[in-house]
């Protein structure tokens, strides 16, 4: 099953990298990364595939731990 994580950036191209990179490590299946310039940062859209063993929350509990993100959330 996909699900959407949007995350609140200041730092875009670094902080998706990171995202990203960490996703990976630890295991998630990431499908479709997407990043939007804003006037206050950088909007980071990041699908996930998430299966039985690894829960949606894991996910987002990783995102929240990094650096330079001000807002993580559930889109879909």
């Amino acid at each position: 099953m996909n699900k959407k994580i949007y995350m609140k950036s200041n730092n875009g191209v670094d902080t998706l990298l990171k995202a990203v990179s960490t996703l990976r490590r630890k295991e998630f299946d990431v499908v479709e990364v997407s990043l939007q310039n804003c006037d206050m940062g950088s909007d980071l859209f990041i699908t996930v595939n998430v299966n039985e063993t690894l829960g949606f929350d894991m996910a987002l509990s990783h995102m929240k731990k990094l650096f330079n993100i001000a807002e993580v959330k559930l889109i879909d």
